[in-house]
């Protein structure tokens, strides 16, 4: 795929296009060696070596129940366990924790979507690679995003 053939990402009238720099990290992370490479070291810290022949692209765009389109920049499935995501990011946004929550529920939101059999839901593991020009000075956390920062660390959801 050529960067200059392709649509997706920033919408111009009714058309669909994703910036070049997305394009090209895509293109390289679509490897799927060089995919397992990257989390099996930055996110998992090498405690989960990553297998590439476990890995499928899950490149469907996925739709959040309020009506937000949000497409991935790319989106994996491995071994029948769980989703790794990888967001490409250029600009600092000091909200980027909260970005990446949006995009975890509509995954899971997705999964429920698809799938209305009472069934454990595959977690979403998301991994920002950053690649500004400075140094992030952002929030890296959800938690850091808000007010108190031990809010919502025990709620538990009670049936009875």
């Amino acid at each position: 795929m050529l960067i200059q053939d392709s649509f997706i990402k920033r919408k111009e009238g009714d058309i669909l296009t994703m910036n070049p720099y997305d394009l090209c990290l895509k293109e390289v992370f679509s490897n799927k060696q060089y995919f397992a490479d990257l989390f099996s070291s930055v996110y998992f810290k090498k405690r989960l070596l990553l297998d590439p022949d476990k890995l499928s692209l899950y490149d469907k765009e996925t739709h959040h129940d309020l009506g937000f389109r949000k497409e991935n920049d790319l989106l994996m499935f491995y071994d029948d366990q769980f989703f790794l995501h990888l967001e490409f990011q250029r600009k600092k946004d000091p909200y980027m924790p909260v970005r990446i929550l949006n995009y975890k529920y509509a995954g899971i939101h997705q999964q429920i979507k698809t799938n209305t059999k009472l069934h454990l839901l595959y977690p979403v593991y998301s991994l920002t690679l950053y690649m500004g020009e400075s140094k992030w000075e952002h929030r890296k956390t959800l938690y850091e995003c808000i007010h108190k920062s031990d809010w919502n660390k025990d709620e538990t959801l009670i049936m009875r």
